[in-house]
């Protein structure tokens, strides 16, 4: 009688090899993108919560100083919308595109939104 071998293929194992280091390579390349994206919204909501005394100005340099501190570069001050009457709590939007390489002409696209401070009276 005559037992069966059970285990992988030298081509099976290089098969799960490749399939795991194609698995740790998108894991590396995401998890920068999406930390980017917290600290984003955490400045934001931060900013929101404890408006800067001198209006959109000041909101404008304080996401400058944030951004500076946490190496956020996927968005500008500039690219901020902030309404922000006087005496309420004002609210920022922002929304950005952020492309990342993967292999040759393979990329992934992610598209971000965050929107923080007060949601009436937020003008388009």
């Amino acid at each position: 009688m005559r037992s069966r071998e059970y285990g992988l293929s030298a081509v099976s194992l290089l098969m799960t090899i490749l399939l795991a280091g194609a698995l740790i390579l998108g894991f590396f390349r995401v998890v920068p993108v999406y930390s980017e994206y917290f600290e984003i919204k955490n400045a934001l909501n931060d900013m929101a919560k404890n408006p800067a005394p001198e209006g959109e100005w000041g909101l404008r340099q304080e996401f400058a100083r944030r951004a500076g501190v946490n190496d956020i570069s996927s968005v500008k001050p500039q690219d901020l919308r902030i309404y922000a009457p006087i005496g309420q709590q004002p609210a920022i939007t922002v929304a950005w595109r952020r492309e990342v390489p993967m292999v040759s002409n393979v990329s992934l696209l992610f598209d971000f939104n965050i929107h923080a401070g007060q949601k009436a009276g937020m003008q388009p």
